[in-house]
């Protein structure tokens, strides 16, 4: 009789046996995504200090994370940013998370959601405007957040 050792796949299945019996092992990674993975606003200022609403957009944030580990969405922005967000839907270990709403400065990076601690799927809708803490000029203020998922 033939033996069979491991047949290791890309779809992370892998095929053991020896002798006369055999088994399936089936290997589930941590994968996550968000989307968009990047926003781009353009604000415009008319008035000395005027604060001014981005349209509300819809992050979806997508995880399967092993058991006990930390999930979260991070944000980092070019220009200093507001945002207000509420909870649009969630699915499986995200119906305990919530969408926050903060400020995020130059560089530095965010959580936009909390209490997500198991695998699921978020969607928050998220306004943001311009820092109201600055004096913002008349003009065109081009912004860029970049979105990651951490889990």
């Amino acid at each position: 009789m033939r033996t069979l050792r491991w047949l290791i796949l890309s779809s992370g299945l892998a095929w053991a046996g020896s002798g006369g019996s055999s088994g399936l092992v089936i290997q589930v990674k941590p994968e996550a995504w968000v989307d968009p993975p990047d926003i781009h606003l353009t604000f415009q200022v008319n008035q000395p200090g005027e604060v001014v609403d981005s349209a509300p957009l819809t992050v979806t944030g997508w995880v399967r994370a092993l058991p006990g580990q930390p999930i979260r969405i991070l944000a980092s922005s070019d220009r200093s940013v507001d945002w207000s967000s509420f909870r649009l839907s969630a699915t499986g270990g995200a119906a305990a998370a919530s969408c926050l709403s903060g400020g995020l400065d130059t560089g530095l990076t965010q959580d936009l959601v909390s209490n997500w601690t198991q695998s699921g799927i978020i969607r928050c809708s998220i306004t943001f405007h311009l820092h109201s803490q600055n004096d913002w000029l008349p003009g065109t203020y081009n912004v860029r957040i970049a979105l990651r998922p951490s889990s």
